[in-house]
């Protein structure tokens, strides 16, 4: 009996159920890309087998809940510390069942359209708005971890990113697989995906090689590189040096602000490389707001006549990623009071940027709404300013509303699309944490022109150790390797600052760098790490920054635009008469 034969025998479900577990299996924390493409290749049997849309919908419901299940097993653990046992059991089965639910619909309307477009092209789509409609939904919408996310587990393979997006890559296989399945029912469909798979392979190949003059694999030296000269952009392409702040949080403090806020004095007061008389300036990349809720004005731990947290945090962050000595250890004018509000982060029209400074997360309340806001201080004594608010908000522990979100007791509101701003030398892209995930997002930042991709995360809820299970530290692995992916995929350097995590780099090949220095921040047991990076130049901005982001709603264009024109002949014909047998 042929294999074929064999895996015709498989139950439909079943076969959709094994195909989830093996796509999820092969994803970051283990990122095995032979698994995943072979659970790519279980779904593309389904969407051919599939004949009627209820045997569609429960396959891909199966399909989609196996993966998401395995994938994001881990997503109860990190609710149960905001929204306690039961709260965090309802938020993984709701996560889950997003995805078998849109997964089903997918698969259910390929069987549609089963007589109509080839399944090369159904392939596609379907894998398309898989990747993208789980992201896209308001709220209650977490983003899928793409095929894309196996490579990182294989360097080498990454350079197909940065052609086809991350979107693109899923895309790309399930197309050639569908071609593949069909090749003799469906010839030209399948020479057509071949073709593209050949030119995508060839792109990747040449970005990968190394380019004459440049400043390694893949990278030419941009304008504008991340390299500092007294206070103006280098255009060289050297390296530059920066700090990314690794700060230890148990998982126990999340959820507990007396715990918390003696963790922030602890860090206020710790003793940092840069505090040393004549210690070199160095731009230096805070994590993600510590504490869950607003720091500044009213905040209950400060006594009458004494400064807030949030001033005295913000002085610590403003006076590490300064000089020891000189005007910079003077009060920067505006550090008193209420949190800044973001401003537009563009550089001073004469082009003069910052030598160095910080950048950190906040909670920063802006007229009625509080924000997640990203703010930078530079070295000379400017007032910290806003840099960019979060827009993808955690569902459930930072968007808790669809109406009014981010009014008192009502969770944070979300910002706007994220513009690149001047940080140390550079134009910058600046995510927080949950952002990362979101491709589009980097996308955009690369576009107007940012060289480098900073993330400000907190990782203190995605550790293992709770009454609920992560397998392998499966949720801190994969929040890392989605960095790496997005260095690669926009061809660009990346560095990431966290709380209860790693701070890393990586350079825009996607491999992670090794950091140049490392200092223990603390007595006794330590608080944190110094963790000092060198970081290559960007390479010139790839297809992919424009590829990728219409990836999605394209995919979801095709299936629906047959499915109009097939009801409406439907209504003309009658029911029935034009449904695949």
């Amino acid at each position: 009996m042929s294999v074929r034969a064999r895996l015709e025998r498989i139950p439909l479900p079943a076969l959709g159920a094994v195909g989830g577990v093996l796509l999820a299996l092969g994803l970051p924390p283990f990122a095995f890309p032979p698994l995943a493409a072979a659970g790519v290749l279980a779904f593309v049997l389904v969407l051919d087998r599939a004949s009627t849309t209820r045997s569609g919908a429960l396959a891909g419901a199966a399909f989609g809940g196996a993966a998401s299940l395995v994938a994001l097993h881990w997503v109860p653990a990190a609710a149960e510390p905001w929204l306690g046992l039961m709260g965090g059991l309802a938020a993984g089965i709701s996560t889950w069942m997003l995805h078998a639910c849109i997964a089903g619909i997918v698969v259910a309307a390929s069987a549609r359209l089963r007589e109509t477009l080839p399944l090369a092209v159904r392939a596609a789509a379907a894998w398309g708005v898989l990747e993208w409609l789980p992201g896209a939904i308001p709220l209650i919408g977490l983003p899928w971890f793409g095929v894309a996310a196996t490579l990182t587990g294989w360097p080498g393979l990454l350079p197909v990113v940065a052609v086809a997006g991350s979107a693109g890559v899923g895309v790309l296989l399930a197309a050639v697989l569908g071609g593949g399945v069909r090749l003799r029912r469906e010839p030209r469909a399948a020479v057509v995906t071949g073709a593209l798979a050949l030119v995508a392979g060839g792109a990747a190949f040449l970005l990968a090689s190394p380019v004459p003059g440049g400043t390694g694999p893949g990278t030419v030296a941009a304008p504008g590189a991340i390299q500092e000269t007294g206070d103006r952009v280098d255009a060289s392409g050297s390296p530059a040096r920066m700090v990314a702040l690794e700060w230890v949080r148990p998982r126990g403090e999340v959820a507990d602000p007396e715990r918390l806020r003696a963790r922030v004095e602890a860090m206020i007061e710790v003793a940092l490389p840069s505090d040393e008389p004549g210690a070199p300036s160095r731009a230096v990349l805070w994590p993600e707001a510590p504490l869950p809720g607003v720091m500044g004005e009213g905040d209950p731990g400060s006594q009458p006549g004494e400064e807030d947290l949030l001033t005295r945090y913000l002085r610590r962050v403003h006076a590490s990623g300064s000089p020891a000595a000189g005007p910079s250890d003077e009060t920067p004018p505006g550090m008193p009071g209420s949190p800044p509000g973001p401003g537009t982060g563009a550089a001073p029209s004469d082009g003069h940027v910052p030598r160095a400074g910080a950048l950190a997360g906040i909670q920063a309340r802006v007229g009625a709404r509080t924000y997640n806001t990203l703010v930078r201080t530079g070295p000379g004594g400017e007032a910290p300013e806003g840099v960019h608010r979060k827009r993808h908000l955690v569902p459930g522990v930072e968007r808790t509303v669809l109406t009014s979100p981010g009014l008192e007791g009502r969770g944070l509101a979300p910002g706007a699309g994220a513009l690149p701003f001047s940080w140390g030398g550079a134009q910058v892209g600046g995510l927080i944490c949950f952002e990362i995930l979101h491709g589009p997002e980097a996308a955009r930042l690369r576009r107007r022109g940012a060289l480098l991709l900073v993330q400000a995360t907190n990782d203190a809820m995605l550790q293992p150790g709770g009454r609920l299970p992560v397998v392998a530290d499966a949720a801190r692995r994969q929040h890392e390797a989605m960095l790496r992916l997005r260095a690669a995929e926009f061809r660009m350097p990346a560095i990431r600052a966290a709380h209860g995590g790693r701070a890393q780099a990586s350079g825009p090949d996607g491999r992670s760098l090794e950091p140049v220095e490392v200092v223990l921040l603390g007595d006794g047991d330590p608080l944190g790490r110094w963790v000092e990076f060198e970081l290559p130049a960007p390479a010139a901005i790839p297809p992919a920054a424009w590829v990728g982001p219409p990836m999605g709603p394209l995919a979801l264009a095709v299936f629906l635009l047959p499915l109009v024109a097939l009801w409406r002949r439907e209504q003309v014909i009658g029911p029935g008469l034009s449904r695949p047998r």
